[in-house]
């Protein structure tokens, strides 16, 4: 509704007008509390409550309060809003990296707030976003394609992990092979391809030099730095692959069990490379602790892809 003068204005908005628009929606995304905006069937019992409590003011020639209005009915226009500005086409480049950037942490947003809301009017009980799915797919390929931004790439990266369970495997194929396509050596292209793979270990990418990442984000650890957003992911996706030499395997599973925290998936895949650990007491210790964070079943199955015996914390 704040929004609304500007479909009046004789020229459409500047760009950076709809970025702001768009990072403002997903504040506000992330403040709301009342449980009906993620609850389309009774925000609406709510609103027809409202209109009637509202005519029988006015019949008593009392004030009538404005309905309310709850997110949770606006949740497929939203959706809709976030992947038209992440599917920008139009403007310099500048102006298009920023412009889908931010409909690209909308859509995330989107996701994670309004992304459980069941659209009352599906007779399956689809989820409001379900119906936008291709939209998601195609405006994370648009922001992965060679030559993108890292503003584009890490807004990518963040909206991976948030619409995950609206994408089916073939649409995340589609996406990684478009992530591929570009600068290997890009540390958030690198994350976000990190992070479909630890949806879907089964496909196939280059991870030649994730290791690599991994050793630099060690080194800034050590000197005190701060841990870079991007690295839990590749380190945790990392631990899928053989062996290189640029970063050793008992090195890769302590930094990733130092930074990781209990997401099952990632976990799960720190658990094969510690599975594989010469050293007894070091894929023991590792292997105990992917089984106190919660994921001791996967820390089982490593061991026995592995041939080795579980620990005993397993």
């Amino acid at each position: 509704k704040a929004a609304a003068p500007l479909a009046r204005l004789g020229a459409a908005p500047r760009w950076q007008t709809r970025c702001e628009l768009a990072n403002a929606a997903a504040a506000v995304l992330a403040l709301l509390r009342d449980p009906l905006h993620t609850d389309m069937r009774e925000a609406r019992k709510a609103v027809d409550q409202a209109v009637r409590d509202a005519r029988k003011a006015l019949r008593r020639r009392d004030f009538a309060a404005p309905a309310p209005d709850y997110a949770s009915l606006r949740a497929a226009r939203v959706a809709a809003a976030a992947c038209s500005l992440a599917g920008s086409t139009v403007g310099d480049d500048f102006a298009l990296s920023e412009l889908r950037a931010a409909g690209l942490d909308l859509l995330a947003a989107c996701a994670r707030y309004l992304g459980g809301v069941v659209d009352v009017d599906d007779p399956q009980g689809a989820k409001a976003l379900d119906v936008y799915a291709p939209q998601m797919s195609s405006s994370l390929r648009a922001a992965l394609r060679p030559g993108a931004s890292s503003v584009e790439l890490r807004s990518a990266f963040r909206a991976v992990h948030e619409v995950g369970g609206f994408l089916d495997a073939s649409a995340w194929k589609r996406v990684a092979d478009v992530a591929a396509k570009g600068d290997s050596g890009g540390v958030w292209r690198q994350a976000t391809v990190a992070a479909i793979v630890l949806r879907d270990p089964s496909l196939a990418v280059d991870a030649s030099a994730w290791r690599a990442t991994c050793r630099d984000g060690a080194l800034l650890l050590d000197d005190g730095g701060p841990v870079p957003e991007y690295l839990a992911t590749i380190a945790c996706a990392a631990c899928l692959f053989p062996s290189e030499d640029s970063f050793p395997d008992d090195a890769l599973v302590a930094l990733a069990l130092r930074i990781c925290g209990d997401d099952e998936a990632q976990l799960s895949a720190v658990a094969v490379r510690a599975a594989a650990l010469a050293d007894d007491d070091q894929r023991s210790a590792a292997l105990g602790e992917v089984a106190r964070r919660g994921a001791p079943g996967a820390a089982f199955d490593a061991c026995a892809k592995a041939g080795v015996a579980p620990p005993a914390a397993v």
